[in-house]
């Protein structure tokens, strides 16, 4: 660029277009960066500024490549529409554009099951969808999730209707009649569905294939245990160091919770306990002691009352993550929700309070305020505080639409 003038219809005419494309955050952010300092260098700090500002929005709003929010947003929506919150399918649909371009704004890692999830949440909520938003996919020539979609449908109430059972009959691919398969379909149509579209052959051989163990598993399960009666109170670290030393893994993590049981219904719980809670000084928990608090909690209120055992649920909620559905099962943490809602009711909100504040004796290097999203929706209307889930689904919601502020994204046709 030969001059200024030159350099500002050149900077001006790039960023319109950036404006109005979409492409990948971190791509748009990098690019708007280095307008503005094209424009720094040509004396138009104006110009440069305005580059600057949609750079910074594209950093903040929405992070480097990618963010599984949408996954939160997606999931909080549905639970509201479960709960009967009459907005929450309109807003489903709303955000249609947000969803079908996903793949487009992120790197798509982590990102495209969000979109397979969301169309199966609209086939679900809106049957009509279901046509129109396959023909727009399969002109898209978007096989995956014309797959997906597919698959979903043996699970939704289209299934159980004579059109829906015409349509599956279609099915042919193994992973199609996997869903026949395990579909929860009326007897009716599933029996005569099923004869119809024949065994997966294909599923059965893998299941054979890796039913067998291999020569380490075996060794493993000849390895002694450890055993509970072994290690009293005041050994529960002895115990854990064992089955380190024989490099035992339990996926389950069911170690420390054996442990307890075995000593409450020995008569010394409340030991098992004080033993259990000196552990808990310790800055970083061993998972097997992580996994045990929920079943501390439990024996607290039979040993010592609701009170004592309200503390365990404050620590088990916040040592495995309760807030932090990627940390955790849903299993677990739904489970200990329901327990505060039902007999903790009156203290729900130091529940929340409790479990979201830095606690820095229990996690020195994942330490920090955790504000719950899915999670904290799903506790609220358990206790039927629906207004408040409510309103921490809209902001959720906005939270989402302004993050996507520096993306012109379209709506699909069927949306």
């Amino acid at each position: 660029m030969h001059d200024d003038a030159s350099a500002e219809t050149f900077i001006s005419t790039y960023m319109h277009e950036l404006v109005r494309t979409v492409a990948e955050f971190n791509e748009k952010a990098a690019t708007f960066g280095k307008l503005a300092l094209a424009a720094l260098d040509h004396n138009k700090p104006q110009l440069g500024a305005q580059a600057l500002k949609r750079s910074v929005d594209c950093l903040l709003g929405y992070g480097w490549r990618k963010d599984v929010f949408a996954g939160d947003v997606l999931t909080a929506l549905e639970m509201m529409i479960e709960a009967g919150d009459q907005d929450a399918k309109p807003t489903l649909l709303e955000l249609a554009a947000a969803f079908h371009n996903i793949t487009d704004y992120t790197d798509g890692s982590e990102t495209n099951h969000i979109r397979s999830s969301y169309y199966a949440a609209v086939a679900k909520h809106y049957p009509d969808r279901i046509a129109p938003m396959l023909d727009d996919l399969i002109k898209a020539e978007d096989w995956r999730y014309v797959e997906d979609l597919y698959e979903e449908l043996p699970s939704l109430p289209l299934a159980q209707t004579v059109e829906g059972a015409a349509l599956l009959s279609t099915y042919i691919t193994p992973s199609e009649k996997r869903a026949v398969e395990n579909a929860n379909l009326v007897p009716a149509i599933g029996d005569a569905l099923r004869r119809k579209v024949g065994p997966n052959i294909e599923h059965a051989r893998k299941v054979d294939r890796y039913s067998s163990s291999s020569p380490k598993d075996t060794e493993k399960s000849e390895v002694e245990l450890p055993m509970p009666g072994d290690y009293p109170p005041g050994k529960l670290s002895a115990l854990i160091a064992e089955r380190g030393r024989l490099n035992i893994y339990d996926s389950s993590r069911s170690a420390v919770r054996e442990w307890l049981a075995h000593w409450d219904a020995n008569g010394q719980g409340a030991a098992a306990l004080a033993d259990l809670e000196v552990r808990l000084s310790e800055t970083r928990l061993h998972l097997d002691i992580e996994s045990g608090l929920d079943t501390a909690a439990e024996m607290a209120t039979k040993i010592h009352g609701r009170s004592e055992a309200f503390k365990w649920l404050v620590r088990a909620h916040i040592v495995r993550h309760g807030w932090q559905r990627y940390f955790t099962s849903n299993d677990e943490a739904e489970a200990r929700l329901r327990l505060v809602a039902r007999d903790y009711k009156p203290r729900w909100k130091d529940f929340i309070r409790d479990t979201s504040k830095p606690a820095l004796d229990l996690r020195e290097s994942r330490n920090g305020l955790v504000i719950g999203l899915t999670r904290l929706i799903y506790f609220l209307i358990q206790l039927g505080e629906l207004e408040l889930a409510k309103a921490h689904t809209a902001a959720i919601v906005d939270t989402f639409k302004a993050e996507l502020a520096q993306q012109p994204l379209d709506k699909p046709s069927w949306a």
